[in-house]
């Protein structure tokens, strides 16, 4: 009998920067870690690129439109809470529109925060993330045992 693979879920993220600034939205109402800031993101879904499952969540939540070229890897986060993951995070300073929640039920409000100065109800391997990018890492961790 053939042992079913694993299949691990992949997730985007995107940096969305301005003036030395990182644009967060504050969730509601998901199930998710609601109250907290975090950027935007989502699940790829298959069958598009990853750059393409980016743009299309940045359109999905922000209202935004991002040209391929425009998005620079900058990290990655294998991850393990209640499943395993592997979250992708892409960095612009280039886009067009001016960002908003376009999705009220899952967020309540976004705002641009210094990446130094985050607020404290920063999702925590997100802000993780963020000091790693601003420090050149383009790879980490989160929720494995260090044993």
């Amino acid at each position: 009998m053939q042992k079913d693979k694993f299949k691990m879920i992949v997730s985007v993220y995107l940096l969305l920067v301005r003036d030395k600034k990182v644009y967060l939205q504050k969730r509601k109402d998901t199930g998710f870690r609601d109250g907290q800031w975090g950027l935007i993101a989502g699940h790829h879904d298959g069958q598009e690129t990853l750059k393409k499952a980016m743009i299309r969540e940045a359109k999905e939540e922000a209202n935004i439109d991002i040209a391929p070229v425009d998005l620079e890897f900058v990290h990655a986060l294998h991850k393990k809470e209640n499943d395993e993951r592997l979250e992708i995070f892409f960095k612009t300073v280039k886009w067009e529109g001016e960002p908003i929640i376009a999705e009220p039920h899952k967020a309540e409000r976004g705002e641009w925060f210094d990446p130094d100065h985050l607020p404290e109800r920063t999702i925590d391997y997100i802000a993780d993330v963020i000091k790693h990018v601003t420090n050149g890492q383009s790879y980490s961790e989160y929720g494995f045992d260090e044993s």
